[in-house]
């Protein structure tokens, strides 16, 4: 009977923690325990103390190691966003020079002079090696910004 008794209260009791327990005795001189008293028998209410837990040291070190997870892929997370924010300002930057390089190399194969200024300020025509070297300079602009 007290093995029932006590079994019953260690069943209850992660339940029963804040929550009354009654016990109450039948007409057959049975003991019985419940959340709530019975309508036609008188009952006791059983106050059972809520003992205070010690941390477990396994459940400290478990969400200690899930903090620590949790903030190192938080971190990897924001390394990957940083990481393509700054590949997509990359690729932004290489198409517009791809198009400036694109504009300059069009301007300086179409046109049937090209004029510069001079240290003077002066305007004068580019000699044929001139212009040959403009252009490949701007042929290779496109190809380093074109790719």
């Amino acid at each position: 009977m007290k093995k029932s008794i006590c079994w019953l209260l260690l069943t209850l009791w992660p339940l029963g923690a804040g929550a009354d327990v009654y016990r109450w005795t039948d007409d057959q001189g049975g003991v019985h325990f419940g959340d709530a008293p019975p309508n036609a028998q008188k009952a006791l209410s059983i106050d059972i103390p809520v003992a205070p837990t010690s941390p477990d040291p396994e459940a400290q070190n478990r969400r200690q190691q899930l903090k620590a997870f949790s903030e190192a892929y938080e971190a990897e997370q924001e390394e990957r966003r940083s990481a393509k924010e700054k590949a997509r300002e990359e690729e932004a930057q290489r198409k517009r020079k791809c198009e400036q390089a694109q504009r300059e190399l069009t301007q300086r194969t179409q046109a049937s002079r090209v004029q510069w200024e001079d240290e003077q300020g002066k305007r004068r025509d580019m000699t044929d090696q001139e212009r040959t070297a403009v252009e490949t300079q701007a042929r290779l602009a496109v190809e380093k910004w074109c790719r």
